[in-house]
């Protein structure tokens, strides 16, 4: 990422760089007394909104210094020198305040660098604790193994902590909890099925958990079952599309048909699916062809107007498949889309003979 060596580096000059935390070291780390700035960045949304509120509570306490000690700035109020400018506010309530920057876009190289040269000041001004909230797509900090440049700028002024996906079984364990909450319950391979039906996001599954115990505790029952999740919720039907598609690239037919069956499971019309994998085998297209311009995955998002995130999966699924294969599998969709509607083969035939398709 160009430009990060500017005046905000300078204003860094010396400084150590901060390690990543996961969200249970942050949690640790403010309880022990909040202090400096913290970055959030990464995917899950609903886990930095938990552990955002944590901090604002050890900052502010559940008093009124919230409302007197407590600054916001969102995507139309932030800039670095009104940032600057808050930090070395004097608090009128407590010992300390807090200053919030959230939906700000750091993506772009400028973007970062203002940020940091903001930040530097949190050094002189130990009254003000500064979080800066950028998941959800608001910045790119690379992976755990190879952090983005901009993760590097930014660690050296701030505390990073990296908001990434539960796994699947944490996920589980977290919505028997929050089944309990809701008063009903839900055994273990129930909890399984919904993080693997609606997805690992956890404000998704926070809203799915609530609907299915309101449907429970309406029909009389205090317990939630397979059957609930497949009348109730809505599944991740766009990124079982991906797993379908990337199974026929990888000439994997077991999966192909593992994932085939779940969407079928789920009564989704066979109309809707095809044109959801075809969409998918569209973007890999474009993706591919795009990567064979020279173009980054930044570039291409850009360019095609879609998530990095998304993009990222797109160029691992194609890494070892050439533009021609992708424009085969694009050819076999739109001649299954032509059976589909011209003949009475059943539409999971047809979709059944897509993903035992060889490309």
């Amino acid at each position: 990422m160009r430009g990060l060596g500017g005046a905000g580096a300078k204003a860094r000059q010396g400084a150590a760089a901060n390690p990543v935390l996961t969200p249970s070291e942050f949690d640790r780390a403010i309880k022990k007394g909040a202090e400096g700035a913290y970055f959030f960045f990464g995917e899950e949304e609903y886990l930095a909104r938990a552990y955002a509120e944590r901090l604002k509570k050890a900052v502010c306490g559940s008093g009124g210094a919230e409302s007197i000690d407590r600054t916001v700035l969102d995507d139309e109020s932030y800039s670095p020198s009104r940032l600057a400018d808050e930090i070395r506010l004097l608090p009128m309530a407590s010992e300390k305040r807090l200053v919030e920057v959230r939906w700000v876009d750091f993506s772009r190289a400028e973007s970062v660098e203002g940020l940091c040269s903001a930040l530097a000041e949190v050094r002189d001004c130990p009254q003000t604790v500064v979080l800066v909230n950028a998941t959800g797509g608001l910045f790119d900090g690379g992976d755990e193994k190879r952090p983005s440049k901009a993760l590097q700028a930014v660690s050296e002024v701030a505390t990073p902590v990296r908001m990434a996906r539960e796994t699947p079984a944490r996920l589980a364990a977290w919505a028997a909890r929050h089944f309990a909450a809701e008063g009903v319950e839900a055994p273990r391979e129930v909890c399984d099925e919904l993080v693997a039906f609606v997805g690992r996001d956890m404000t998704t599954l926070a809203g799915e958990i609530e609907k299915l115990s309101a449907y429970a505790l309406a029909h009389g029952r205090k317990a939630v079952t397979s059957d609930d999740i497949r009348k109730v919720c809505t599944g991740t039907v766009e990124l079982d599309s991906f797993a379908l598609a990337n199974a026929v690239l990888r000439g994997d037919t077991d999966a192909a048909m593992r994932a085939l069956c779940e969407l079928l499971a789920r009564r989704e019309r066979p109309e809707a699916l095809l044109a959801q994998i075809t969409r998918v085998f569209c973007d890999l297209y474009a993706v591919k062809t795009c990567l064979d311009a020279g173009m980054d995955k930044r570039a291409i998002a850009s360019e095609l107007g879609m998530h990095e995130y998304r993009v990222g999966l797109y160029i691992s699924a194609c890494a070892n498949r050439g533009a021609e294969s992708l424009a085969r599998a694009v050819e076999k969709c739109l001649r299954a889309d032509v059976l589909l509607k011209s003949t009475p083969i059943p539409g999971e035939v047809i979709l059944a003979r897509l993903a035992a398709s060889k490309l």
